[in-house]
């Protein structure tokens, strides 16, 4: 009878080592499973409560939509010549402020022009003299911005762009005190582009027709003068892109991205830089009216005091180096300022700074390049 192989114990241990790896395996797996569903339901709770969340304020959240939108809309025009100017020479241009403010003094002096009652406002001048007073003030927002360029810029960019900076402002002083010089410090009044709401509904009180059905989002009345906002920004951010896509503005890029290799193709950095700055007090320009038409009011640095700080931030909350991004930022910071005033408490003193600032210093540690900006 053969003898029987005795079984190798070696053979056993490896085999015991095997089946309890495969138990290890088996229970980390599961619970992986497990933590995968647990995830997958905390996420769906989540979702869920933030669904409910919005069905539950919904209608305040479409006013403060309607509300911050206009601002935001603003700030996204400002901001837009901002980044350009920055994305094409890397200097922040504490002047823009002022690329709007002045259009506003030239179309205000124009308009007002024996055209003023005792009480400081201005009387219904005509559609055909508005359009040439507009026209007259984005020229003139156009021309300070290129002599910024010739005059200051240009002249302090070889010395850094700490130096640069500081003489943006220094232009920015200038010109408010040279307002306040000719103006006066005084708020003055101004007129909008077209006055009330889209009515759908009116009635006649007292030989008086009075709109009773004006287009509303929430609790919010929408204006003209929001509608034109919003559609001076759409065609303009539209009017840049296509700007971009041409020659011009493929030299304008390049002259921005490789100064010196754009020099060596022949492209002027300087005309390039003087069109940039160009573009940008035009952009400055219309956001300053648009802004005057928005408060009903201005006073001398209006755009500065009041605008250029949050234009600014919506940029630099969009990306500094981003067109896209530029709007981006502007209008969510409208809205983040209208959300901080509703919801905030009361009792808090600048609400919507606290609201704004928050968002922005979340934003940049998370971020720190923006919602859509790239390395400059």
């Amino acid at each position: 009878m053969p003898d029987v192989e005795e079984l190798d114990p070696e053979v056993g241990e490896d085999t015991d080592a095997e089946l309890e790896a495969a138990e290890r395996d088996l229970a980390e797996a599961t619970s992986a499973l497990s933590s995968s569903r647990q995830t997958k339901l905390l996420l769906y709770a989540i979702g869920a409560v933030a669904v409910i969340a919005v069905l539950a304020v919904w209608q305040d959240l479409l006013t403060v939509i309607a509300v911050g939108i206009t601002p935001g809309a603003i700030y996204a025009m400002i901001g837009l010549g901002l980044a350009l100017i920055y994305k094409a020479s890397k200097v922040f241009n504490f002047a823009q402020g002022e690329f709007g403010t002045v259009p506003i003094f030239v179309s205000w002096l124009i308009l007002s022009a024996g055209a003023e009652d005792a009480t400081g406002a201005v009387r219904d001048a005509g559609v055909g003299r508005l359009i040439i007073a507009t026209l007259i003030a984005l020229a003139a927002g156009v021309l300070l911005a290129m002599a910024t360029y010739v005059l200051v810029v240009r002249r302090l960019q070889a010395r850094g762009a700490v130096t640069t900076l500081v003489g943006t402002a220094g232009v920015a002083l200038l010109v408010v005190q040279t307002e306040i010089i000719i103006g006066e410090a005084s708020v003055r009044n101004f007129r909008k582009f077209v006055n009330g709401s889209p009515c759908f509904g009116s009635e006649v009180i007292n030989d008086v027709e009075v709109c009773t059905s004006p287009l509303t989002i929430g609790a919010a009345v929408i204006e003209w003068q929001t509608l034109i906002t919003l559609g001076v920004l759409v065609v303009t951010a539209l009017g840049l892109a296509a700007f971009f896509r041409t020659q011009l503005g493929t030299a304008l890029l390049a002259t921005s991205q490789e100064p010196f290799a754009a020099s060596l193709y022949g492209i002027s950095t300087n005309t390039m830089n003087l069109v940039t700055w160009a573009a940008a007090g035009l952009l400055g320009a219309i956001g300053g009216l648009l802004a005057a038409g928005f408060t009903d009011t201005f006073t001398p640095g209006a755009i500065t005091s009041a605008w250029l700080i949050g234009a600014f931030a919506g940029s630099i909350l969009g990306g500094i180096t981003s067109m896209p991004g530029a709007v981006v930022g502007g209008l969510l910071l409208g809205v983040i300022q209208s959300a901080s005033n509703t919801w905030l408490p009361s009792s808090w003193p600048g609400r919507p700074q606290i609201g704004v600032f928050g968002v922005l210093l979340i934003v940049l540690l998370l971020r720190p390049r923006g919602l859509l900006g790239k390395e400059a």
